[in-house]
């Protein structure tokens, strides 16, 4: 599209709007005798010379006005351009001057047209350096949009897995929160055993690696639970270790009888007592007195010989205290 297509040219006229201003004043220079021609091509000349480009350009524009014909002004105006880098503008005003049939100088125009090119593709080169590192930073730009949307999404990764850890445990502990119910609800407990309390004293079951003085023992009703003093009075076989399951099935003689309690030995004053296999300091007091608690008293008169201990040893002589 053209430039008067573009721009409304809609300005008022200073006079009539009549033409030929130029025809008018170069006949006018004519009729008072000036060559105006001539003295605008000398001093546009001189001015270049003198380097004022712009100057000297500007005259020859007014010379060309008054005489679009003269080449030699075409000619100097294209130095002009070339001066100014305008490579392009300066083989067109050449050209013009081969027009109106004055000579151009030898190899003027090629070197013009060399160093247009030059000039274009050195542009070309910018043109492309600039395209790249636009492009580069483009790059840059979406390198680190991606680098932040990396980061969030390794963090939302993270906060994922956790939730998955911990949805993972509640449900096994709900799973077996459930198993247990179930068991409780299907099966229940074992109502026919029944629980009974054994009593033992701290020192002597320490020894075989009880810590409490009192421990339950679950057994069917139906069984029969023997105290191994009684029984071991009744057999002659040392049981004092045995475990409920061993006194259960060991066969007693028809004649015994099993009775709930050991009646103790009548005190008579100060006797000895010799252990046997299976002895300890419980077991000697409940058949000395009748109670297993009282075992301190004869730890404590035997203390010189037992070293402030409750070890015994086999055929150890023990002084058995009489008990008010």
């Amino acid at each position: 599209m053209h430039a008067a297509e573009q721009i409304p040219f809609n300005e008022l006229p200073r006079g009539n709007g009549e033409a030929g201003a130029v025809r008018d004043i170069s006949t006018i220079l004519h009729d008072s005798g000036l060559d105006a021609t001539t003295r605008l091509y000398d001093e546009a000349l001189q001015l270049a010379r003198e380097g004022h480009l712009g100057r000297s350009r500007d005259r020859l524009r007014m010379l060309l006005c008054l005489n679009p014909e003269d080449g030699q002004g075409h000619i100097l105006l294209s130095k002009i351009f070339a001066s100014q880098k305008r490579w392009q503008e300066a083989i067109a005003e050449l050209d013009t001057a081969a027009a109106c049939g004055v000579r151009i100088p030898p190899g003027m125009k090629e070197e013009f047209e060399t160093a247009r090119n030059q000039v274009s593709k050195d542009n070309r080169t910018e043109q492309i350096a600039d395209r790249i590192g636009a492009e580069v930073r483009a790059l840059r730009d979406e390198t680190r949009k991606l680098r932040v949307e990396k980061t969030r999404l390794e963090r939302t990764n993270r906060e994922l897995e956790r939730k998955v850890q911990v949805w993972t445990v509640g449900t096994l502990f709900t799973g077996v929160l459930a198993l247990i119910t179930l068991s409780v609800l299907f099966f229940g407990g074992n109502d026919s055993a029944e629980i009974e309390t054994v009593e033992a004293v701290d020192p002597i079951y320490a020894e075989y690696g009880v810590e409490s003085a009192n421990y339950e023992i679950a057994a069917p009703i139906s069984g029969v639970i023997v105290e191994p003093t009684q029984l071991e009075a009744a057999t002659n076989a040392p049981i004092a270790n045995a475990t409920v399951e061993e006194v259960n099935t060991i066969n007693s003689p028809a004649d015994i009888e099993i009775v709930s309690s050991t009646s103790p030995i009548t005190n008579t004053g100060t006797r000895t007592y010799t252990v046997v296999s299976g002895d300890n300091l419980s077991s000697i007091a409940r058949r000395m007195y009748g109670k297993s608690s009282l075992w301190r008293e004869i730890a404590a008169a035997n203390e010189t010989l037992l070293s402030g201990g409750i070890a015994l040893s086999l055929g150890m002589e023990l002084t058995i205290p009489d008990i008010e």
